[in-house]
């Protein structure tokens, strides 16, 4: 499964995107992709250029919990955690 990260600049300048943990998930081309449960960080970060200044990094905590099963994947999501 994969989740596509969107965000906006007023510079026009590339923002990337990092994953501190990527048995949990990584990330391709602006999106993120589970691998399993746990928590990871992502971070995006923007360098400057000679008109901006580097944008400070943002970094928001995933956690991904074990899904057992999907229900009609090509349908509307129904996922099923572990149940505990």
């Amino acid at each position: 499964m994969s989740l596509l990260l969107a965000i906006s600049t007023c510079s026009g300048l590339v923002v990337i995107f990092s994953s501190d943990n990527e048995a949990v998930a990584s990330i391709h081309e602006n999106k993120v992709i589970l691998h399993g449960p746990g928590t990871t960080n992502i971070t995006a970060t923007q360098e400057g250029n000679n008109n901006y200044e580097r944008a400070p990094s943002l970094t928001r905590t995933l956690v991904v919990n074990q899904v057992v099963g999907v229900e009609k994947p090509l349908a509307a999501f129904k996922l099923y955690p572990n149940p505990t």
